[in-house]
Formats: structure tokens, sequence, C-alpha cells
């Protein structure tokens, strides 16, 4: 058996050599390196002409400005309808109401407290 995984191993080997030696692979390959050069030296070209674009900074600055602008203002208006919901006189009612409510279920639990403790 020893003898089969040598000759086995032997063959494939062999066949990486051959693959290897295999002229229209190595120019295949060659092209493709030669490709990929070509390729990232062009991208680092437009990288870059983009960081030394001022148009496409200006953009982009005003975009950021923009944005900004627009979150400030949304959350103004959020604030704004906040405090006007809460200010409104049927919603100070209702908040009177939950604290009332609250204060009674509070102290029907101390009662309640009392009596279990006081019968101990």
């Amino acid at each position: 058996m020893e003898t089969n995984f040598k000759d086995e191993l032997d063959k494939l080997v062999q066949q990486a050599k051959d693959l290897a030696d295999d002229i229209h692979l190595k120019e295949n390959l060659e092209k493709l390196r030669d490709g990929l050069v070509d390729l990232a030296a062009k991208t680092g070209q437009k990288i870059d002409e983009l960081a030394h674009d001022e148009e496409l900074k200006t953009k982009i600055k005003d975009g950021a400005h923009k944005v900004a602008d627009t979150a400030v203002a949304g959350a103004k208006f959020v604030g704004d309808k906040t405090t006007e919901f809460f200010e409104r006189p049927d919603v100070q009612e209702g908040i009177e109401k939950a604290k009332d409510k609250t204060i009674e279920v509070a102290e029907k639990g101390v009662d309640a407290l009392k009596k279990a403790l006081k019968k101990d």
C-alpha cells in the first residue's frame, strides 16, 4: 500500500510540474498578473484624482452640512412637538389622573403591607 501511495504522489507531483510547464498557462497567468497590476495602477490614480478633486470635496462638505442642518431641524421639530403635546390641557389632565391613580395604588399597597406585617 505504501508503494501505491508513493506512486500516486509522484504522479500528482509530475502532473503539477507538467501544468506549471504549460506555456499557455504561463501566458495566461502573466496576462492576468499584468492586468491586475494595470488595474491597481488605474485604481490608485483614480483615488488620487478624487482625493485632489476640489469640486468633489466641496460637494461632500455641502452635503454633510445639509444633512447636519436637516438633523438639527428635525430634532428641534420633534422637541417642539413633544413640548406642545405635554402642554395640552387634555394631556396634563391625563398626567394628573395617572399621578392620582399611582398614589391610590401605592396607598393600597402600603395598607396591604401593614396588614400583612401586623398578622405576624
